[in-house]
């Protein structure tokens, strides 16, 4: 008999077949939260992080005794595998940060914030997620400085700069904060606002 559900079945095939491999995990969890299986989808992210974590220090370690043993091109292949674990935790980490934030869970959704941006420092969208969860704690300042750290690791992150031109004071740096909020406009028009077009009108 096939199974109705294919993606679900070959997916958790994958995991049965190689439980210490984090991709199968993480891509199911995309897919379970895609139909809408949340609880689901939050199990398999848990699971996800910690394997590829595992994954990240055992890579290292054997770059590490490769190296020792001047073995450099296997220590380097095992250093981008280790690099590659880490950037998938990263991931796993931001999606159940989403998820967590979009049911409230603002605190365990800061946690996971905050080991992607260890695992993997790269990622905009995460700098910008860790800025609202501050700007509703009311810590204006710290909000700020993610917000400008997500628009320095990409510069199109729209509603960081939109965030940016809401949060420079007018008597510090009126031209500064205009023109994020002119490149907000560039990139997304949807994100015109009333208020600021008041101020810098």
């Amino acid at each position: 008999m096939i199974p109705s559900d294919l993606a679900r079945y070959h997916l958790e095939r994958a995991i049965e077949l190689d439980p210490d491999n984090a991709a199968p995990r993480y891509h199911l969890a995309l897919y379970l939260k895609e139909q809408g299986l949340v609880q689901e989808a939050i199990i398999h992210l848990r699971h996800a992080v910690e394997v590829a974590m595992r994954g990240a220090e055992a890579f290292a370690s054997r770059a590490v005794e490769y190296g020792e043993s001047h073995q450099y091109d296997r220590a380097k292949r095992y250093l981008l595998r280790s690099k590659e674990e880490r950037t998938l935790s990263a991931l796993a980490s931001y999606e159940l940060g989403l998820i967590l934030m979009s049911g409230g869970q603002n605190n365990e959704a800061e946690e996971q914030f905050t080991h992607a941006v260890e695992s993997d420092p790269t990622h905009a969208d995460t700098y910008y997620q860790l800025g609202r969860i501050e700007l509703e704690k009311g810590r204006e300042r710290e909000a700020r400085d993610l917000f400008e750290e997500a628009v320095e690791m990409d510069f199109t992150h729209a509603r960081a700069h939109i965030e940016l031109a809401c949060l420079i004071p007018s008597d510090e740096d009126k031209k500064t904060a205009e023109n994020h909020y002119l490149i907000a406009l560039d990139l997304d028009e949807s994100l015109k606002r009333n208020d600021l077009e008041k101020r810098f009108g």
